[in-house]
């Protein structure tokens, strides 16, 4: 004699369901850095976003590549700025260097 368990389930959002596996895998900090790239590039004038070849996140840096040098250093100049609008928006501190190479 079998017993059939019929499991009823409700529908979840996909955003609920990615948060759970997000937390389930520890993985809030590489979710957390590519946040604070997209940030970074919308904090970017558009005329400056054509002279940035990369920006990246690795050990809470961001970092930006960069040929022109006369950008880098007016971002260099703002770098501070850049870091506190970035984690402000998050809400938690996961920028605590931008390196502009």
């Amino acid at each position: 004699m079998h017993l059939q368990v019929h499991r009823i389930m409700e529908a979840t959002p996909i955003s609920t369901l990615l948060q759970k596996f997000v937390v389930d895998n520890h993985k809030e900090k590489d979710f957390d850095g590519q946040s604070a790239v997209n940030i970074f590039w919308d904090l970017l004038r558009e005329e400056d976003r054509t002279l940035v070849e990369k920006v990246w996140y690795a050990q809470a840096k961001l970092y930006v590549k960069i040929s022109n040098t006369g950008l880098k250093f007016e971002l260099l100049q703002q770098r501070s700025t850049f870091m506190q609008q970035i984690n402000q928006q998050l809400g938690v501190k996961v920028i605590k260097n931008i390196v502009f190479c």
